[in-house]
């Protein structure tokens, strides 16, 4: 950038218009924007213009007539939002002085973000440049970095046509589909009140309406399975019934014959009493084999967002929106984690220095996991071109810790902080190894199967100190011979009575 004028900087709030003025420095705070020798800089909040409603295109659209649908408007059209005209009216005179040469768009990075920005700059009449300030980070050094390296705005016009899409597609949907249903589905009696049609909202409330109709649907059927309790000279351990000759039912995971049928499930009572029987006539004949396998489990990929809701969900019952908020203020307030709005799992290739600058941040701080951090610096990072390709970047690379370490936080915050800087460091590191256990017990024709995950080397899984997933081992069956088989001694054969259960409702 160069000349004699200033560029208006547009920010998608006044935080981050805050977090400008104090990373670049020189600007004086005015009553609704900032000024510089270089720039003037003022923010949006959120959403400040919106389309214009059917009956803003015509009074006709007052009544909701099934006549006048579709309503297809030549071209779309935008009126301030309520409450939003004064802030509006200072972006547009700032936006038009003489002096200023340039419009920035500093709005969050992403689809929304890029759409809020043009929205403003259609709205202000501005025909001059833009440039695009793409921010992964909110601490004042990736302010001052991506500052010196502004893009051009039509580099990212691709991305506003594809927010605007989204915008109109909602509204031509919503709009029209709306009507439509509340007229169809409304008794003439029901003034005032509306069914809402939506092109996102509506196809995922079916989803929820077919899964409710199939929990309710469910009539628990009983059903038993068999435990038996073994023992040779050195050890104990149990073993799961099953039917070695089972076939699986071909279809959907989400189809509830799939979850009924297993293959150590019995549904008849005189199926049960005969085997129970016969394993009871020939337990002094049991035998058992063992297989064990070694499996080495690499570290999971770096989190997207939909990847950490649903690992937040898991761990600690968080909702989404609850995760996302948690997030976002790790990234605007705290600055401690990266943008959070991303559905990419990897990092640039050009990174590798970044990560080793927040390894490094990390070894020296307090964290209870700057030891780890030391070890993967001290030994390299590994899994590189797992985690470094550029063709798993859209928009936004992985959420990723900053190296900024956070002085205090607490509750969402600090388990959102725990669980991005864990699998971050896990990223780098070596694979678990485990070894891969299943024993098969035989009485006469009938099999029970024990299987265990014994944890050899903890590899990644050091980050995350002991699981309390984590299974008990099982000793071997022979000292020596792996492939032999062993006479065992059996306990206890017991059969347990269970019924089927529904499908889960949807999280």
């Amino acid at each position: 950038m160069s000349g004699n004028g200033k560029w208006l900087i547009i920010t998608e709030k006044p935080s981050v218009a805050g977090d400008i003025a104090k990373a670049i420095g020189g600007f004086e705070k005015k009553s609704d924007y900032y000024d510089s020798d270089k720039y003037l800089m003022t923010w949006a909040v959120g959403h400040l213009v919106e389309l214009l409603s059917p009956e803003d295109l015509d009074p006709k659209y007052k009544r909701w007539l099934l006549q006048d649908l579709p309503i297809l408007p030549p071209r779309f059209e935008y009126k301030p939002k309520d409450g939003q005209k004064e802030r509006l009216d200072t972006i547009k005179s700032l936006a038009n002085r003489n002096n200023v040469v340039g419009l920035i768009n500093a709005c969050d990075a992403g689809r929304e973000g890029e759409l809020i920005f043009r929205e403003l700059y259609d709205f202000s009449g501005a025909k001059k440049p833009i440039r695009r300030l793409w921010l992964q980070s909110m601490t004042h050094d990736a302010i001052r970095k991506e500052f010196a390296s502004l893009r051009e705005g039509k580099e990212f016009d691709n991305l506003g046509d594809a927010a605007r899409c989204r915008a109109e597609s909602d509204w031509l949907i919503g709009m029209n589909a709306t009507r439509a249903v509340t007229r169809r589905l409304k008794p003439k009696a029901q003034k005032g009140v509306s069914w809402s049609v939506g092109r996102v909202q509506t196809p995922t409330l079916a989803l929820v309406v077919k899964r409710e109709a199939e929990i309710l649907r469910h009539r628990p059927e009983p059903y038993w399975t068999i435990e038996g309790r073994f023992s040779t000279d050195s050890h104990e351990y149990s073993g799961q019934w099953f039917d070695p000759n089972f076939k699986k039912v071909e279809s959907s995971e989400d189809d509830e014959t799939a979850i009924r049928e297993k293959d150590d499930r019995i549904f008849s009572r005189a199926q049960l009493d005969k085997i129970i029987a016969e394993l009871m006539a020939k337990k002094d004949a049991a035998s058992a084999s063992e297989t064990r396998k070694e499996s080495r489990e690499i570290a999971p990929q770096l989190f997207d967002l939909t990847t950490l809701q649903r690992e937040a969900n898991r761990r600690f019952g968080m909702p989404a929106s609850r995760t996302l908020q948690a997030a976002q203020r790790l990234y605007e307030k705290h600055k401690v984690l990266t943008y959070p709005r991303t559905d990419s799992k990897n990092l640039p290739e050009d990174y590798v220095e970044s990560v080793k600058a927040i390894l490094n941040k990390f070894g020296d701080s307090k964290l209870d996991f700057a030891g780890v951090s030391r070890r993967i610096l001290s030994r390299g990072l590994l899994n590189k071109e797992r985690v470094f390709n550029n063709k798993g970047i859209s928009d936004h690379f992985a959420i990723i810790p900053t190296g900024e370490v956070p002085s205090s936080l607490e509750g969402d915050d600090q388990r959102i902080f725990d669980l991005v800087s864990k699998r971050f460091l896990a990223a780098f590191m070596p694979p678990a190894v485990w070894a891969k256990v299943e024993r098969i017990t035989r009485i006469s024709d009938y099999h029970f199967r024990t299987r265990v995950s014994d944890l050899q080397e903890q590899g990644w899984r050091e980050v995350y100190g002991k699981d309390s997933e984590d299974e008990p081992s099982l000793p071997k069956l022979h000292p020596t011979d792996p492939n032999a088989s062993v006479k065992v001694k059996t306990e206890n054969v017991e059969p347990q009575e269970n019924a089927t259960k529904p499908l889960p409702r949807l999280t």
